[in-house]
This record gives structure tokens, sequence and C-alpha cells, in this order.
């Protein structure tokens, strides 16, 4: 899977030379757009992110619907 939105220092490109995840959950600290959590898929994920912009756009994609997401 890809990330949602690209994210300054994001580490979607660099998540595949770290290691695999050992536990189910994951917490991504410096979430930006969760790359390594969107990269490995573990079955867990808490994301801690300061920024409110980027705070907002994750709210706004766990309550948005596939279909107004796509359109």
């Amino acid at each position: 899977m890809q990330p949602f939105f690209s994210y300054f220092g994001g580490k979607w490109k660099l998540a595949k030379q770290y290691l695999r995840p050992r536990c189910e959950h994951v917490i991504e600290p410096f979430a930006g757009a969760a790359g390594y959590s969107v990269y490995w898929e573990p079955k867990k994920v808490t994301l801690i992110e300061q920024n409110p912009v980027v705070c907002g756009v994750w709210e706004y994609l766990r309550r948005v619907s596939t279909r107004e997401l796509v359109r």
C-alpha cells in the first residue's frame, strides 16, 4: 500500500530498510503520513503527531467513506 499523502521527511521510501515490526502493535511517533506503518501494515497502529493540520487529515481519513474518498 502507498501513503495517502506525502509528507516532508516521510519514512515510506526508507521503511523497507528498517526492520519488520516484531509486535502486532506499532507506535509511530512523528507520524506524518505514517510511512512505516503503511509499508509494513501491522495489525494495530498508534500514530503520534503534533502538527494540527496533519492530525486533521488523519481524522478526516478515519471518518470518510470509501465512496467519498475515491470521487
